[in-house]
């Protein structure tokens, strides 16, 4: 089902509608460039552009995919079940379903941003309720680490003691510095969803 909730803009930081939406974007494998990402924890926005380039958000600097003075579209994805050691992840590209479709497109032609958060690495657990968790709590009575994330190996590794939502917060205080633009929409799917709705809660009562 797709829920749409209006919320007004907060100086300097878009609220913005919240959708949440039934479908995925599509894993593809990344380029061994991107690959060295997963020896690290990469929790962060990309932002893209046409045929699926992108980027990621880094702080003061500029990037090709990103203008700040326009209507941003957020996708946060959800449960990501061994796509770690198969350095896969997803974005717009829907190869995987034999029409190469970029369903970014139709976005950029109207002159949106369009990004992902990423915490797949996070997301990357045997079992959707262990993901799940990471959204809400530092804690957990089955892990030493709660918030431990996978790396290209398949070894857990700790993670920080932050929350999965805080570290969105975060992140996206940090892509959307300096934002004028007038809409901000933020697109979950499955544990995304809960992201998104925990992210503009958070928004929505400090406004």
């Amino acid at each position: 089902m797709t829920v749409i909730n209006r919320i007004a803009l907060a100086t300097g930081l878009a609220l913005a509608s919240l959708i949440t939406v039934p479908g995925s974007a599509h894993a593809q494998t990344i380029s061994a460039q991107d690959a060295a990402n997963f020896q690290q924890l990469d929790v962060n926005i990309y932002w893209y552009g046409p045929n699926n380039q992108n980027q990621r958000a880094i702080p003061g600097q500029a990037n090709p995919y990103f203008n700040p003075s326009w209507p941003t579209i957020l996708y946060i994805h959800g449960w990501q079940p061994g796509t770690t050691t198969a350095l896969r992840r997803e974005n717009f590209n829907r190869q995987a379903v034999n029409d190469n479709a970029d369903v970014a497109r139709a976005w950029l032609d109207r002159g949106w941003n369009v990004g992902i958060f990423y915490w797949n690495q996070l997301a990357d657990e045997g079992e959707v309720k262990d993901a799940e968790a990471k959204i809400y709590t530092v804690n957990s009575s089955q892990f030493t680490n709660a918030t431990r994330w996978r790396d290209s190996s398949g070894a857990y590794r700790p993670g920080p003691a932050l929350t999965v939502t805080q570290q969105f917060v975060n992140a996206y205080r940090s892509a959307m510095a300096g934002y004028t633009g007038s809409e901000v929409r933020l697109a979950g799917h499955s544990l995304g969803a809960q992201l998104a709705t925990l992210k503009t809660f958070r928004f929505g009562r400090a406004s």
